[in-house]
């Protein structure tokens, strides 16, 4: 849901979109976030109190927005062992990156595998959720 108002790393991730990134690194996602809990307000506003599980890795970039937007947000964090969890990610990210992009149009260093391993050398955004 954070992609409708196109600032999420999932373009990144997905296309070949080098200014496309540099401009996302740079940029806020803080009207993303609040349209995303806009929308989840609208999908749940049949049932108020219903407690929502979602997943998206896509907030470990900016945890300080997601508890900015939801303030009683809690966070379950799983660990995988990163030569695991690395290789797998790199190899989804690589496969979107060859059903999206034709093969002319593919850059050294622009696949789901670089991007993957750039992540893993700490080469994002990411940041650190605060211990509670």
């Amino acid at each position: 849901m954070l992609q409708q108002s196109f600032i999420s790393n999932m373009f990144a991730s997905r296309f070949p979109t080098p200014t496309y990134t540099q401009w996302l690194l740079q940029s806020s996602e803080r009207n993303s976030y609040h349209r995303y809990a806009n929308v989840l307000r609208l999908i749940g506003s049949a049932d108020r109190d219903k407690r929502w599980l979602l997943k998206n890795p896509g907030h470990t970039w900016y945890p300080d927005l997601l508890f900015e937007v939801f303030p009683q947000a809690m966070v379950i964090q799983t660990h995988r062992d990163p030569a695991v969890a690395i290789p797998s990610l790199c190899s989804v990210l690589h496969m979107l990156h060859v059903v999206t992009v034709r093969p002319g149009e593919r850059q050294p260093g622009t696949s789901g595998q670089c991007r993957g391993r750039q992540m893993a050398n700490g080469d994002g955004a990411h940041q650190s959720f605060p211990r509670t």
